[in-house]
């Protein structure tokens, strides 16, 4: 009789920035994401407050929803290419793949639900475009406290 050992291995996978706080900054302007309590959404110069910290809460699909630490709300947008932040709802506008953007520690967001880009400018304005592979549509993600 020849005995067998089965060795099962249960691998739990933790999502990649899962519920951890962090700054984003955009690729272009060095500005990072912030927002407030009316649902503005929109780009500043780093301030240190908590404004402009966020909790990504990603799935193995790097699937993900960005809640504001300060505000507890989360990034949304519409067909229109409006972005802002809602109270969250469970909803695809309010779902974001992040896509390595080719370049080390870039990241492009891209709207579950209109397929359309997280994108900014130098006056600070954040709204979503069709992919254009411009550097205002890279985003970087530093975990922070």
């Amino acid at each position: 009789m020849i005995l067998r050992k089965i060795l099962i291995i249960v691998v739990t996978a933790t999502p990649f920035f899962a519920n951890a706080m962090s700054l984003i900054q955009n690729y272009e302007t060095g500005r990072l994401l912030d927002s407030n309590y009316d649902g503005h959404v929109y780009t500043l110069p780093q301030n240190g407050g908590n404004y402009q910290k966020w909790y990504l809460n990603c799935d193995q699909q790097n699937l993900c929803v960005i809640r504001n630490i300060q505000t507890g709300r989360v990034v949304d947008s519409n067909t229109n290419g409006n972005a802002y932040t809602l109270p969250e709802n469970g909803g695809d506008f309010q779902k974001w793949y992040r896509i390595f953007s080719g370049i080390q520690d870039r990241y492009y967001f891209q709207n579950k639900a209109t397929g359309r880009y997280l994108d900014s400018n130098y006056n600070g304005d954040v709204y979503t475009l069709s992919y254009n592979g411009g550097h205002f549509q890279k985003w970087s993600i530093y975990e922070t406290n």
